[in-house]
């Protein structure tokens, strides 16, 4: 077997380091250690994947929050040059079973329109609006089996 030499030609790199260096994850960490922080809503955060909560009996009110919460994050995301997935957001309320919401209930970041789901999936965990379990339990059941 005869191998060819090939030399390309170099380009100009204007920021990051490569994906799958050791540095990648200390950059991040880095630039995104003051996201939490931007919204007015709770926000936990694992690596890169930020989870936004808020709580109120007035469902109007926690779609205030989230909506200013998101705003804030999306200006914060913009002026370091990073892109949110909007395709990848998730919106869920959890409720009492008896409680009664609007279905038409949704956030819109950047026109990129939310709507509540009855469940989600959550760093591997399935919750549902109600927080009964099943779904995760009936998944986990099924990867067993």
């Amino acid at each position: 077997m005869v191998y060819q030499k090939m030399i390309t030609e170099w380009k100009g790199v204007g920021r990051g380091v490569p994906q799958g260096s050791c540095l990648s994850p200390l950059q991040l960490n880095i630039i995104v250690r003051e996201l939490p922080q931007q919204g007015n809503a709770e926000a936990t955060q694992f690596a890169d994947d930020l989870t936004n909560s808020a709580a109120d009996k007035n469902p109007l009110v926690v779609k205030r929050k989230l909506t200013e919460s998101c705003d804030a994050i999306k200006t914060f995301c913009d002026e370091h040059e990073l892109i949110i997935n909007v395709a990848k957001m998730q919106l869920i309320l959890f409720k009492s079973p008896s409680c009664r919401l609007s279905e038409d209930f949704t956030l819109t970041l950047d026109s990129h329109t939310v709507t509540a789901e009855t469940s989600v999936k959550l760093l591997g965990l399935t919750l549902d609006h109600h927080l009964t379990m099943s779904n995760h339990i009936d998944a986990t059941v099924h990867k067993v089996c």
